[in-house]
């Protein structure tokens, strides 16, 4: 099956080496069968690729091997970075199966915003006690996981070092857990910048007492 696909990573450091690959492909007017994304996710191959529904509207659905998901931070942030570039204007808003989700940019990382309730993204969360012990954790042993293990690097500045295991739903690790990121700024009630997977940079902070803010840097794949 032939299909429009960009690739970009998100998440990258300040070089621009690391990040999260996520796969966008346009499809105007939802041409491609329930089934037909599945498939082409299962064939792009990385954790979540996000079809664009109408262009006009910034509506989109996002798909894992296995089904369609509500939320995924890395893959809106990227969304909101690849239709600047198609449109060429800002994008302000991105409609999703959970909603209108806000986004800006500012400094060349772009954020986007949501509600925090009801656990966003479903995670499950182990602090530990060092980063070396997050370091430590062999992906063989995390069958069957969807969770974010962390421990901080420095408190008093907000520095976290994690990792995201998520075999429940297709993939051993991943390289970029947006939703993970916000709900950890919410229980911490705090801005924190979190060092994940291999190298990935995430920018997460708390709003409100039900909205957080999860931001990155977006470079082409």
């Amino acid at each position: 099956m032939k299909y429009d696909e960009y690739k970009f990573r998100v998440f990258v450091n300040e070089q621009g080496e690391s990040g999260d690959p996520v796969s966008l492909v346009l499809d105007e007017g939802r041409q491609v069968s329930f089934e037909d994304r599945l498939r082409i996710t299962a064939e792009i191959g990385n954790v979540e690729t996000v079809f664009v529904n109408n262009l006009a509207t910034n509506d989109v659905s996002i798909y894992h091997a296995l089904d369609e998901v509500d939320f995924a931070g890395s893959v809106l942030i990227g969304t909101a970075w690849q239709l600047e570039q198609i449109k060429n204007e800002p994008i302000e808003r991105i409609i999703c199966k959970r909603g209108r989700v806000n986004t800006r940019q500012e400094e060349g990382v772009y954020w986007i915003q949501a509600s925090l309730e009801n656990n966003i993204g479903n995670w499950d969360y182990e602090q530990l006690a060092s980063p070396e012990d997050v370091e430590a954790i062999n992906v063989v042993n995390t069958k069957g996981w969807k969770k974010m293990v962390w421990a901080w690097i420095n408190q008093d500045q907000g520095l976290i070092r994690a990792r995201t295991f998520a075999d429940a739903i297709g993939a051993s690790e991943v390289q970029g857990n947006g939703s993970g990121s916000m709900n950890l700024a919410g229980q911490l009630q705090r801005q924190i910048t979190i060092k994940h997977g291999e190298g990935s940079v995430i920018y997460a902070k708390l709003l409100s007492d039900n909205f957080a803010e999860v931001g990155g840097r977006v470079i082409v794949a």
